[in-house]
């Protein structure tokens, strides 16, 4: 599975106050594309991601993602397709992975970044009064300054499960409080965070 980067490790706590420096990524994303350089080696296909350091590569306006190992990852401004940095290009994040391009933990990384990328894309105004969103203090969310309207990355069910006992006919179930006065129960249910593994 695309998670699976052992000894490599995601961590997807949000770092507002993180500064970017040398040796980080920056993850131009532009829909679904990505801004890569492909790569050879001895017949073993991969591919690069631009780096804080390296030409044409800024380190303002950056928004901070996540962290690789001790690198962390961060998300360019979408000012237009020019922005690239020379000698990359922009490639489906899906094509990069068909084509069978490594390493695994970068190819992790780029549909993370994708993830995130369209979410901060997809979200530049508040869906309750309009206003423009600007980043939370202390969240990996998006705030509206004029109504206080909080919006979080998108999460999915990951997983249901029926934990039972056959010898007893017996399932574990788990209550939440539905508005004051009627519980719900329900099965085992997870979910996963941005950059989570389904293990996790």
């Amino acid at each position: 599975m695309i998670q699976d980067i052992a000894p490599h490790r995601m961590a997807n706590e949000y770092l507002p106050d993180a500064v970017p420096k040398a040796g980080d990524y920056v993850l131009y994303v532009r829909g679904q594309d990505v801004a890569v350089r492909r790569t050879e080696d001895e017949g073993k296909l991969g591919f690069e991601l631009p780096f804080v350091g390296e030409q044409g590569v800024p380190t303002e306006g950056l928004t901070y993602l996540f962290s690789l190992d001790d690198c962390s990852c961060w998300l360019a401004p979408n000012t237009g397709l020019a922005d690239v940095p020379e000698g990359f290009g922009l490639v489906h994040n899906r094509v990069l992975r068909m084509e069978g391009r490594g390493p695994r933990e970068l190819m992790y990384v780029v549909y993370t970044a994708v993830h995130l990328g369209g979410w901060y894309a997809g979200n530049r105004y508040c869906g309750r009064c309009g206003g423009e969103l600007v980043h939370h203090s202390t969240l990996r969310a998006l705030t509206c300054p004029a109504c206080g309207n909080t919006i979080f990355p998108r999460i999915n069910p990951a997983v249901i499960v029926c934990v039972r006992d056959p010898k007893r006919n017996k399932i574990v179930i788990t209550r939440y409080a539905r508005g004051r006065y009627i519980p719900i129960d329900a099965l085992v249910a997870g979910f996963v965070e941005i950059g989570e593994t389904i293990e996790d």
